[in-house]
Parts: C-alpha cells; sequence; structure tokens
C-alpha cells in the first residue's frame, strides 16, 4: 500500500502537520502533493522521494507528533483496510526510509511553501526566452563571472549538498534596488550564464545554471529567486529563475508542468 522511491541524480495546510517557521540551519524536507501521490525533496541528502497517499498520511501524522498507534489507527479508519495491514506498511516504509538515510518524524516536513511572489499568470507573456537571451550580447567581464560560478556552485553540489548551495544563494541578498529596468539586467546576465555554459568543460545543471543567474541577478541589485520545480510521472525535477512571477531563464511554460517544491 505504501512505496516510496528515490531519485539518485541531482536535481537534472489544513493537515495533521502544522508549518513550523523556516531555519536554514535546521533539515527540511519539502513535500509537493500531486493527485496520486507526494514527491518528497531531501536537499540535505540530494534525493526525490515520490510516495503515494497513504505512506505520506502516515508521515505527516508521525512528524505531528502523533504515536505509531495513533497512526495506525487514522489510518486504517481513514482508508477502511485492515489494522494488519496498516502495521506493516508502516513498517515497510520506515525500513526503507531508514536505508536512504532518513526516519518517520525525523526533520520538518513541510507542504509546498508559499509562493504568492512567483506566480506567473499563465495569460501574462514573459518579457524573456531564450530567443531573446541569445540574441543578447553580454560583457566579456560578466561571462567571465558567471563562468567562476559554475565552478564554485559545481564545488559546493559535488562536496557538500544541494541544501549548501541554497544557503549560499539565500545569504546573497539583492542589493540597493537597479535603476536600469530589471527585464534588461536578466536578459544580460541570463546571456552571460548561456555564454560561460558554452565554455564550461563539463555539462552545466540546470541546479547550477540557476544558483550562477540568481546569484549574479541579485549582485546587480535585482530581486530575483530560484525556484525548485518537481513532476510526478516521469519523477523530474526542475530549477530555474523567477524575477516577480515570470520566469527569466527558460520557458514560461514551466510552470504548467513542473510543480514548485521551493524558492529561495
Amino acid at each position: 500500500m505504501t512505496t516510496v522511491r528515490n531519485s539518485s541524480g541531482r536535481l537534472n495546510d489544513s493537515d495533521p502537520l502544522s508549518k513550523p517557521a523556516f531555519t536554514p540551519e535546521k533539515p527540511v524536507l519539502y513535500v509537493s502533493e500531486f493527485t496520486d501521490c507526494a514527491i518528497v525533496c531531501d536537499p540535505h541528502h540530494d534525493l526525490l522521494l515520490r510516495l503515494n497517499s497513504t505512506a505520506i498520511a502516515m508521515w505527516k501524522l508521525l512528524a505531528g507528533g502523533h504515536g505509531k498507534d495513533e497512526v495506525i489507527q487514522a489510518i486504517t479508519k481513514k482508508y477502511s483496510v485492515s489494522q494488519t495491514q496498516v502495521e506493516q506498511d508502516l513498517h515497510s516504509l520506515s525500513d526503507r526510509l531508514t536505508e536512504l538515510g532518513l526516519s518517520l518524524g525525523a526533520g520538518w516536513l513541510l507542504t509546498n511553501p508559499d509562493n504568492t511572489e512567483t506566480q506567473q499568470r499563465q495569460d501574462e507573456p514573459s518579457r524573456f526566452g531564450r530567443a531573446s537571451v541569445t540574441a543578447t550580447l553580454s560583457h566579456p567581464l560578466d561571462v567571465l563571472v558567471a563562468f567562476c560560478g559554475l565552478i564554485m556552485f559545481d564545488i559546493i553540489l559535488s562536496v557538500a549538498s544541494i541544501e549548501k548551495l541554497l544557503s549560499v544563494i539565500r545569504k546573497q541578498a539583492a542589493r540597493e534596488q537597479s535603476a536600469r529596468p530589471a527585464s534588461e539586467i536578466a536578459l544580460e546576465v541570463c546571456s552571460a550564464v548561456e555564454r560561460a555554459c558554452v565554455w564550461y568543460p563539463k555539462r552545466a545543471l540546470c541546479l547550477q545554471r540557476a544558483a550562477v543567474t540568481t546569484y549574479l541577478l541579485r549582485k546587480k541589485g535585482v530581486r530575483a529567486r530560484l525556484v525548485i520545480g518537481v513532476h510526478s510521472m516521469p519523477l523530474l525535477a526542475h530549477a530555474w529563475v523567477e524575477i516577480a512571477g515570470t520566469v527569466v531563464n527558460d520557458f514560461a511554460q514551466l510552470r504548467s508542468f513542473y510543480q514548485v517544491v521551493t524558492t529561495c
């Protein structure tokens, strides 16, 4: 009845659980819920877990402070299944998560974050896009800085985790807002990152590209956000950059395919 699957690759609320305040120093597990399943993003271990609705209900109850006996009773009543079956499924789920270095109820389990600042209207055409980015000239110094940024975030992902990368991005707050239009600066930065990726000796991950783009935009006084989204079937994850709810370094239709897990 319960299923869990993990992705070994890098990222290419009226509920029994109350949402605590976010503290970057503590481990966080993000939950993105779909019709027939839920995906848990664990940035500390660089894992994506797909669980069915029963599994996520169990985990949330335990994370909310309920004992195992209470969870078994609640799930038995909610899904009208035998208590023995629920006990077996809970034990199976616990064993699988332990194999992945997790445990039921451990850490913080958060449902989808508040994305009010990143909700793009579907009927609003994007001022950005790959065509306009590639047509924009970028300053050689910006390309060099972007190239160094790719190296820096590549090292972070290699020796640390996605959680560490996100913490670096969070610490780079946007400077005093630039007098230049944000769209103009974004096109220049995105173009510089695109060109840096051409010269980069490795294939730059979407998370690397988004991290560098967000970091450089903030340094230039633009309030950009790195967004991580997931798709349930097939199990996919993707990262991109938004300004005021508009995708700036990728296709505007991303939100119709990916469900946002977290932003920073």
